[in-house]
């Protein structure tokens, strides 16, 4: 039973790994909704299993660990900011476009905790990083058959057409440099402790006989020797494939591949053992520095750059025209200003987890932009976001997430113990992560790979180490000196096996009811948290993305409310959805009683949301077109989800054009001229079509009331 509950959770856990592959057509977010459901689900199912065996086995039970608890104050800080936040709700479960939230993170801080508590000892970790691998070759064949412009009937996303940069199975580029960067230092990290004799082979550290057994093994070759070639082969081709899936995919933030590694080069200047080794990462690191100061040099003094612009599509958006680079972005830029006057003015708990938006929309200024530009949901720089979502709180958990992090890997490589090499390219890689969430954010798939690489550098503290060292007896992946043997007991006394009886009952009865309560939640949680929100995301995707279906509104409505937690942008798109024509006039009363309760719902929920804000004014608006007996009520109420979204983004191009809107439709000349003035002063740099928006609604409306006089 305890083998049995071991091996099942780890191939829960090897399951997890295939998440970044996950698609579901059936879903709105295709390349969302069904990974977040995919590793809730997975990780769910692998906690149920290590509590039960938890309950049995003291080796697997968790040790004390400062990583774990240190996640733990980031989640709960991450929830106090839901409770002093804008939205709870989105707080706690995001929405379908993201998928993340409290409830996300602690699946998460989950994984961590049973990663850390059941892969022991460096052989079990390489296997992890090893069958990660296998998974990132099959994004990369994904990724070329992407490129290339062929089809794969089994991947929907793979429909023939001809693109400009990778997102394969992701479903954002930016996120395939993310995973090709980490991939190839992963690979790099394997290959590298491949080529070192390895302590647990002969069962010992170094003495002067086994380092003649080792010269004799290395002198004899064996059957081994090939499969142990062609694993290097296969980390070295993994570790060019990650190269070309993040070149190819155009996100700038995979070039922090390059600091990435002159930080495994600087570890082992360092510390390495190896004298060669070491020398040769000195020389390597130094040219390497050199080559990148030189690079930048040219970058943005000369031109010369411009010859290499078209090699990948990382360099062509690196690079303008003249060959100067391009690192920056506007958006950006306003996007971390956003962040950090919304930290400025919500400095303990800030703005809650998740709701990102509000302090966007809040804190963008007049002539930011010079034509309407979307709404970022994400600040694109992970600590403004933490600090603009979570306040002081989070920003300082987080902040002592990654310090920790790179202090054990420091001490790990420090130490020079076993698997020195594979230490330094993972805190290469950990480094280069947390560089591109400089400019970037984090979803499903790269947050595995944070998962994978922070649980690896938690087995350095001491308490995980020795805890690591204990196995179930039979456990093949366990080191010979450290396997545990299994014993016989001898055939008992009557008595004693009267005693043994009655005892056993009393463990029966006290351990049957726990692993009940465990089975009936996790089905519980199954159901009513994973299973109902998938049958909601198809439900939304066929219902607004779908094609023509005759159904009710109130069964429409009951669709889009079958999991009212992440409904708010089906919502959202339903109020666009909803027209009065060809309803019958005696029959529009009833639809605008159905519908208003529904924006009354969702913006109860997300009073701050300016798109769902101006999504209900557009939607009272053609009420008040269409029942003109209420026009004037109508009309009112669309006045104060207006006015109110001018209060939410009041430089924000929607906010300000709907006052112009509102004002038009309120059939009021000097509110709309003041309304056109107020939006063109706001916003200086308006470009002319922009400009010219509503002039001939505005002068139509002019004409006729002229006319009338």
């Amino acid at each position: 039973m305890d083998l049995a509950l071991i091996w099942t959770i780890r191939l829960a856990l090897v399951a997890l790994l295939v998440m970044p592959v996950v698609f579901t057509g059936s879903t709105i977010f295709p390349f969302i909704v069904g990974k977040a459901l995919y590793s809730r689900v997975l990780i769910e199912i692998a906690l149920a299993l290590w509590l039960l065996l938890i309950l049995r086995r003291p080796e697997y039970r968790p040790a004390r660990s400062w990583l774990v608890a240190i996640l733990g104050v980031f989640i709960l800080a991450s929830l106090i900011s839901a409770l002093f936040g804008t939205s709870f709700q989105r707080s706690i479960w995001s929405n379908w476009e993201r998928m993340q939230g409290v409830w996300d993170l602690a699946h998460w801080g989950i994984a961590l905790l049973i990663l850390m508590s059941v892969v022991k000892g460096l052989r079990q970790w390489r296997i992890l990083f090893s069958l990660n691998l296998a998974v990132g070759m099959f994004i990369t064949l994904l990724g070329i058959y992407e490129w290339m412009g062929w089809k794969w009937s089994g991947f929907p996303f793979l429909n023939g057409e001809d693109v400009s940069r990778l997102d394969i199975s992701l479903g954002n580029a930016t996120f395939v440099g993310a995973y090709g960067m980490v991939m190839s230092l992963t690979a790099l990290a394997l290959l590298a402790d491949s080529f070192r004799a390895r302590e647990e082979d002969i069962g010992g550290p170094e003495t002067p006989r086994r380092r003649g057994r080792r010269r004799r093994a290395r002198e004899a070759p064996a059957e081994s020797d090939y499969w142990l070639i062609a694993l290097r082969v296969f980390y070295m081709v993994a570790a060019i494939a990650g190269v070309w899936m993040a070149a190819f995919s155009g996100s700038r933030g995979a070039i922090f591949l390059v600091p990435a590694l002159l930080t495994a080069g600087v570890l082992y200047s360092i510390w390495g053992t190896q004298i060669r080794i070491r020398l040769l990462a000195r020389v390597t690191t130094g040219l390497l520095a050199v080559a990148v100061a030189v690079f930048l040099v040219l970058g943005y003094t000369t031109g010369v750059l411009s010859t290499i612009r078209d090699i990948s599509p990382l360099f062509s958006r690196m690079l303008n025209e003249d060959g100067r680079l391009r690192l920056g972005s506007h958006s950006r830029d306003v996007s971390r200003r956003s962040g950090l006057e919304a930290f400025s003015a919500n400095p303990i708990t800030g703005v809650g987890i998740e709701n990102y938006a509000v302090a966007w929309n809040r804190y963008m200024r007049g002539g930011d932009f010079a034509e309407p530009f979307r709404e970022l949901d994400q600040a694109h720089s992970k600590p403004v976001e933490i600090l603009a979502t979570t306040g002081i709180l989070g920003g300082i958990s987080y902040a002592a997430f990654w310090l920790w992090i790179f202090w054990l890997i420091v001490r790990r490589v420090s130490s020079r113990s076993e698997g020195q090499l594979f230490a330094v390219f993972i805190g290469g890689a950990l480094v280069g992560y947390l560089a591109q969430l400089l400019f970037l954010f984090d979803t499903s798939s790269t947050l595995l790979l944070l998962i994978l690489l922070a649980a690896y550098a938690g087995t350095a503290e001491a308490a995980v180490a020795e805890k690591a060292r204990r196995h179930v007896p039979g456990d093949i992946l366990a080191l010979p000196a450290e396997r545990p043997a299994i014993v016989h007991e001898p055939r008992a006394s009557p008595g004693r096996r009267r005693q043994a009886a009655t005892t056993a009952t009393s463990d029966i009865v006290r351990e049957a009811a726990v692993p009940a309560v465990i089975i009936v939640a996790l089905f519980v949680s199954l159901y009513f948290f994973h299973w109902r929100a998938f049958e909601a995301a198809q439900l939304a995707r066929a219902i607004l993305f779908g094609p023509p279906v005759r159904v009710t509104l109130q069964r429409a409505i009951d669709d889009l409310n079958h999991f009212g937690q992440l409904s708010t942008y089906s919502h959202r798109l339903f109020l666009d959805s909803v027209s009065f024509a060809g309803v019958q006039e005696d029959l529009r009363n009833d639809v605008l009683t159905q519908v208003d309760q529904v924006a009354r719902t969702a913006l109860d929920a997300e009073p701050e949301d300016l798109k769902l804000r101006l999504a209900a004014v557009r939607f009272y608006r053609k009420a008040a077109a269409a029942i003109p007996a209420r026009r004037d009520e109508l009309l009112a109420e669309a006045r104060i989800h207006s006015d109110r979204a001018l209060e939410i983004g009041p430089h924000t191009f929607g906010a300000l054009r709907d006052q112009v809107l509102q004002a038009l439709a309120e059939r009021d000349i000097e509110a709309a001229r003041e309304a056109v003035r107020i939006w063109k002063t706001d916003n200086p740099i308006m470009n002319e079509g922009a400009k010219k928006a509503f002039t001939g609604e505005l002068q139509a409306l002019e004409n006729e009331f002229a006319g009338k006089q």
